[in-house]
């Protein structure tokens, strides 16, 4: 098979505190709220990202910062984004420095979507935001921290002729320069990279998939890669049908790595549980399928504070799931990659997903996701972390469930400071802002365009007669930090 690889350089610059061994708590508003990245700070507290509605109304969906205590207590939450829709995939921290989020952006930078990569200091406050794309459609997947503080993403783009998906590297310095970036794929169908996971210091093993052309056949794909753009080895796998590998993560104890995914038989729609186990140089140590008269699909894999014992997070849709929408649960499987036991299950009315589990330093591990336990009674989606401890201490997920907000009071509180009138309008329009503050606004179209930014004391009026007419975002945010987004109506 035949794989182009594309680099581009670019010069620029173990200790537990009293950590509860296991729950289930549940995050949301009034909007549709989605966990993807989790990650343990020293003091075993932990910080949540995803993509959240409640912070803005409804309007559009914004990336956040949840931080949670060692129990899953609220804390303080923080939003980041524009006027249209924010996904935080990955949430990185550095000790006494701040915090790292990787994701995709439709509101900023070219094309559709775009890698997003924000800075924060310790308490959430932005201090700045980059993105990274071209004219189609670029998502980060996963991402993790480099030994300079920098951050390698990794994910698709569809920035290409044809327009199909490609794998897409983006390594940047701590400042979010990017360093280089790398594609790898075939201009035939899909390749994409879904997870990666550190190796040493300076290297790192990352998987997905890539489709082959000569024999129209989509095989798992793992790599191995230095931080400097160096790829060691790369290695397909599969037999009959299509193969996707989801997560991969390095067992140290045993000297090996882990990867997961799906399968679909050949001829067939049902996807299969993957399984495989790699040596560090790319040999295949030994995989499996697990067919099953359901669709069943691996999602993600970490290794167990147990030594030699792996979690794999599952999806599965069969008759028998609740609304027949997808299901998510976590297992324990040996060395050998034979199944133990179901950690949890998330099995609620609407669609149950699980965007990370990680391990953590009492030897369990901290997974976050979505959920719709009960019903619309409060939001459209949940975010849901689920704490698991040693020895197979599992958390209850039966209803009901305690939900805390995800969105901080003081934001809460604060929401409605600017008013803007007529709406909607076809001439002159009013900003009024009710605080003695300096407001920075920007007005974005439908897509995503700015159309117009200004600051502004107390009031002002401005025309938006020459706008054409459709749906505008208008997005204000104090000098003290403060931000509210509208929405605009403009008609002719």
């Amino acid at each position: 098979m035949r794989i182009l690889i594309t680099i581009t350089l670019v010069v620029s610059a173990t200790i537990s505190f009293g950590q509860v061994s296991s729950f289930f708590k549940l995050y949301s508003d009034q909007g549709d709220d989605s966990g993807h990245g989790i990650v343990e700070l020293l003091d075993s507290s932990y910080a949540v990202t995803g993509s959240s509605s409640s912070f803005i109304g409804g309007v559009g969906s914004q990336a956040f910062l949840l931080k949670i205590d060692s129990t899953g207590g609220f804390e303080w939450s923080k939003n980041y984004g524009g006027p249209e829709s924010e996904v935080g995939r990955r949430i990185m921290h550095i000790d006494n420095i701040g915090y790292y989020i990787a994701g995709y952006t439709n509101s900023y930078g070219n094309g559709g979507y775009d890698y997003y990569l924000l800075k924060t200091d310790l308490s959430g406050n932005i201090l700045w935001e980059k993105t990274y794309g071209d004219f189609g459609w670029e998502r980060v997947h996963d991402a993790v921290l480099a030994r300079d503080s920098g951050v390698i993403m990794i994910g698709e783009t569809s920035s290409s002729f044809p327009e199909n998906k490609d794998m897409w590297i983006v390594r940047t310095d701590q400042n979010g320069d990017t360093l280089w970036t790398m594609r790898l794929g075939d201009e035939n169908g899909d390749d994409v990279l879904e997870s990666i996971d550190q190796a040493t210091d300076s290297t790192y093993y990352a998987a997905g998939y890539t489709y082959d052309p000569i024999l129209d056949q989509t095989f798992a794909f793992s790599m191995h890669l230095h931080e400097n753009g160096t790829v060691y080895w790369t290695d397909n796998m599969g037999a009959d049908g299509d193969y996707y590998f989801h997560g991969i993560t390095m067992d140290t104890a045993n000297n090996e790595l882990v990867a997961v995914g799906h399968h679909v038989p050949l001829g067939e729609t049902r996807k299969d549980q993957f399984f495989a186990r790699i040596g560090l140089a790319g040999a295949e140590i030994g995989w499996y399928t697990n067919p099953l008269a359901r669709d069943q699909m691996n999602t993600m894999v970490t290794t167990y504070g147990i030594a030699g014992y792996r979690m794999i997070g599952l999806s599965k849709f069969d008759d028998s799931s609740v609304d027949e929408a997808e299901d998510v649960s976590l297992h324990m499987y040996t060395q050998a990659l034979a199944h133990l036991t179901t950690v949890f299950s998330v099995n609620f009315p609407g669609q149950d997903d699980m965007g990370q589990v990680v391990p953590t330093q009492d030897g369990g591990t901290i997974s976050t996701g979505r959920t719709n336990s009960q019903g619309d009674t409060i939001g459209v989606n949940h975010i849901f972390v689920a704490k698991v401890g040693m020895w197979n201490d599992n958390p209850s997920t039966i209803i009901p469930h305690d939900i805390q907000t995800v969105v901080s009071v003081e934001e809460d509180d604060m929401i409605e400071y600017l008013e803007v009138y007529p709406n909607p309008s076809n001439g002159i329009i009013t900003l009024s802002s009710s605080l003695q503050d300096e407001v920075s606004v920007e007005i974005y179209s439908g897509l995503g365009a700015l159309m117009s930014k200004m600051n502004m004391y107390g009031s002002i009026t401005m025309d938006v007669s020459n706008y054409s007419a459709g749906i505008y975002y208008i997005k204000s945010t104090t000098k003290g930090g403060l931000r509210n987004v509208h929405k605009l109506v403009v008609k002719k």
